[in-house]
C-alpha cells in the first residue's frame, strides 16, 4: 500500500489485520482440541448475526466519508474531519464496525481461538493505526463567552476532536468606550527555533456551543 507524504503514515490496510487474524484463528482450530464455545449453535448464530449487522451498520460511516469527499484509507492525506452521524459519539466508527463484524463472525462460526485473537488485533489497530492518526492531526478551539458580560476567550487543543485540553490562560476581552477595540482571532505558523516552516489548516467551523469554562 503506497503511503503518501502528507498522511498518518499507516503502511498497511487495517481491514487486512482483522481478516488475517480471523482466518488464522479459524484455521488454527483444526489443529487443536479447543474447537467450540460449548454453546448451542443456534444461540451462537443469533449473537453472531446481531453483532455482524451492528458492525455493518457502523461501517456505513465509510460511505459518509466518501459523500463528504474525504479519503478513507489512513495512508492518504486527511482532507476534512467528519463530525456528523456516528462521529458525534466516537472518532473511530469504522474500526468499531470492523471489530463488531469480526466478533460476530468469530462467534457465529463457533471460533473461540479466532475470538481470543481479537484483543491482539485491537492492540495492533490502536498502536499502529489510531495512534498514528491522532498524532497526525491536531484540533484547535477557541470559546468566547459573552454571557452576563463575562467577555472571556478560552483556548483548547485536541488530538482526536473530542477530548479538549486547555492552553494558557483565559483572555479577558475588555470593551470600553474611551478606547474601543474589537478582538480578532487568527491561525498562524509561528516558528520558535528556526525561521521558516509551514502548517496546513483544513477547515474552520463556527458554532454557538462552548465548553464549560475552566
Amino acid at each position: 500500500m503506497a503511503v503518501e507524504p502528507d498522511s498518518a503514515g499507516v503502511r498497511f490496510p487495517p481491514p487486512f489485520v482483522y481478516l488475517g487474524a480471523l482466518l488464522l484463528g479459524l484455521a488454527a482450530e483444526r489443529l487443536v482440541t479447543l474447537r467450540s464455545f460449548g454453546i448451542d449453535w443456534r444461540l451462537l448464530v443469533a449473537i453472531g448475526a446481531l453483532l455482524f449487522v451492528a458492525g455493518a451498520a457502523m461501517m456505513l460511516a465509510a460511505g459518509l466519508f466518501r459523500r463528504l469527499g474525504a479519503n478513507v484509507p489512513p495512508s492518504q492525506p486527511t482532507t476534512l474531519i467528519a463530525t456528523a452521524g456516528p462521529y458525534r459519539w466516537t472518532r473511530n466508527p469504522i474500526y468499531l464496525g470492523m471489530t463488531l463484524i469480526y466478533a460476530g463472525l468469530a462467534i457465529g462460526f463457533d471460533g473461540p481461538i479466532a475470538f481470543a485473537l481479537l484483543p491482539l488485533v485491537l492492540i495492533a489497530i490502536q498502536t499502529q493505526v489510531i495512534a498514528r492518526e491522532e498524532r497526525y492531526t491536531v484540533f484547535l478551539r477557541i470559546d468566547c463567552d459573552f454571557k452576563a458580560r463575562t467577555d472571556k476567550a478560552y483556548f483548547y487543543y485536541s488530538l482526536n476532536g473530542k477530548d479538549w485540553n486547555a492552553i494558557g490562560e483565559p483572555l479577558h476581552m475588555i470593551y470600553d468606550m474611551p478606547h474601543f477595540m474589537g478582538y480578532r482571532f487568527g491561525l498562524f505558523n509561528f516558528a520558535t527555533k528556526t525561521a521558516g516552516g509551514f502548517v496546513d489548516f483544513d477547515y474552520m467551523r463556527l458554532s454557538d456551543k462552548i465548553i464549560a469554562a475552566p
